[in-house]
C-alpha cells in the first residue's frame, strides 16, 4: 500500500470507530517489504505498537518457507521503530518449521535475545495443506519430529527467561517492563485468537477476507477468498458466511478457559458470583481429571480454586482441554496440536 493509501484506509476508518485516549493502535509489518516511509506514516497517524515477523533467522530454513531476511535488516527495523517512538514491539517466532534443527534455532534465538525486542511469540507451526495448498511444498523438506519440537521449544524458554524475559501463558515471552507482563499482575490478560493482548476489549470486528470476529456472545467468520470477498460486501455491505451463538454452558467454559490461560488462577467463588451455580458440583468430573496434574505439579488444587504453577504454564493449553466440551466429539476437526 502506498502511504496515501493508507492513510486514506486510517482516515475512512475513524469515521466509524473513535479511539479511546493512550489507546493501543497496532500493527503487523514484513520487514522485507515495509519502507520507512510507511513507518513514518503509520507513527504520524497515531500507531503506536507494531510487531515484526521474524520466524527464523537461519537461511536454509529461509529458503525453504520462502522468507528470506536478514537479521541486519530486521534489527534495523526493529532500530528505527524505536527511534519513532512505537512501544511493546514484538517478534514472532515459529518452531517446527522445514529444515530447522535444535541447534539451528538456538542460534536464532541467541540472535533474537540480542536485538532484545519487548515481547516474543514463540508460535508451534501448524502443517496443514489440506487447508492451506501453499504448504504442500514444503513437504518435500523435514520437519523436527515431536521430541524435537518439544526440545526447540524448551531451549527458547530457557534462553529467554535467562535474559531478562517473563513467561507469559503458553508461548508467550516479555520483559518485565512490558506492559504485556504487568497485565499478569493486573489480571486483565486476555487471549484472543492472535494470542495475548493486555486487556479484553468490547468486541473483536473482523474487517477482510477470512477474518474472525468475536461480539458479545457470538462468533462469525468472513468469506475466505478475496474476490468472493470483495462481491459479497459490494453487494450486500456483509461478508460473513458463518456464525456460532454460544450457549450459557459455551459461555461457562469459555470463562473458565480464559481464567486458566490467562489469570492462571481461577477462584471457585468467582464463578458462584457469575453464574449462580458452586463449581465443584457442577464440574466435579473435569475437577477429578486434574487431579493427575496436581500429582505432576502442574496446578494445584484446594478448596478455594485452581492455581497454574509455574511449570504448569508451559502446558496450560492441556490443562484448559479439560473443560472443552468440543473437544472429542464424533468427527470433529481439529487444527493445531500441543506441546
Amino acid at each position: 500500500m502506498t502511504v496515501d493509501e493508507i492513510t486514506k484506509l486510517h482516515e475512512a476508518t475513524l469515521q466509524f470507530f473513535d479511539l479511546v485516549p493512550n489507546a493501543e493502535v497496532s500493527i503487523e509489518i514484513d520487514p522485507r517489504v515495509t519502507s520507512r516511509e510507511q513507518l513514518k506514516v503509520l507513527r504520524e497517524l497515531g500507531f503506536n505498537r507494531v510487531s515484526l515477523g521474524v520466524q527464523d533467522f537461519n537461511e536454509d530454513v529461509q529458503k525453504a518457507i520462502n522468507r528470506v531476511q536478514s537479521v541486519k535488516m530486521t534489527g534495523d527495523m526493529l532500530k528505527f521503530c524505536r527511534e519513532l517512538g512505537f512501544e511493546g514491539i514484538n517478534f514472532d517466532l515459529i518452531y517446527g518449521l522445514p529444515l530447522q534443527t535444535r541447534d539451528s534455532f538456538k542460534k536464532t534465538v541467541e540472535q533474537v535475545v540480542q536485538l532484545k525486542p519487548d515481547r516474543i511469540a514463540l508460535y508451534n507451526y501448524a502443517h496443514l495443506p489440506s487447508l492451506r495448498p501453499h504448504q504442500k511444498i514444503m513437504d518435500k523438506f523435514a520437519r523436527p519430529d515431536t521430541e524435537e519440537r518439544l526440545a526447540i521449544f524448551l531451549d527458547g524458554y530457557q534462553e529467554f527467561t535467562d535474559h531478562g524475559y517473563q513467561s507469559i501463558g503458553l508461548d508467550h515471552f516479555a520483559l518485565d517492563t512490558d506492559e504485556l507482563f504487568r497485565a499478569i499482575e493486573k489480571e486483565t490478560l486476555y487471549r484472543n485468537f492472535m494470542g495475548y493482548t493486555v486487556k479484553r476489549g468490547a468486541g473483536m470486528i473482523g474487517i477482510g477476507a477470512s477474518a474472525i470476529g468475536e461480539i458479545g456472545n457470538s462468533y462469525f467468520q468472513n468469506i475466505r477468498e478475496a474476490k468472493n470477498y470483495e462481491e459479497s460486501v459490494a453487494q450486500t455491505g456483509m461478508a460473513a458466511f458463518r456464525g456460532l451463538l454460544l450457549s450459557p454452558e459455551d459461555e461457562k467454559r469459555k470463562w473458565i478457559i480464559q481464567q486458566l490461560m490467562c489469570k492462571f488462577i481461577l477462584r471457585f467463588s468467582d464463578f458462584q458470583s457469575r453464574f449462580g451455580s458452586d463449581f465443584k458440583v457442577e464440574f466435579e468430573s473435569e475437577l477429578r481429571k486434574l487431579e493427575d496434574f496436581s500429582k505432576e505439579g502442574i496446578l494445584n488444587l484446594t478448596s478455594e480454586g485452581i492455581a497454574i504453577s509455574e511449570l504448569g504454564r508451559l502446558v496450560i493449553r492441556n490443562v484448559a482441554m479439560v473443560f472443552d466440551a468440543y473437544l472429542n466429539l464424533p468427527g470433529k476437526a481439529t487444527y493445531s496440536k500441543t506441546l
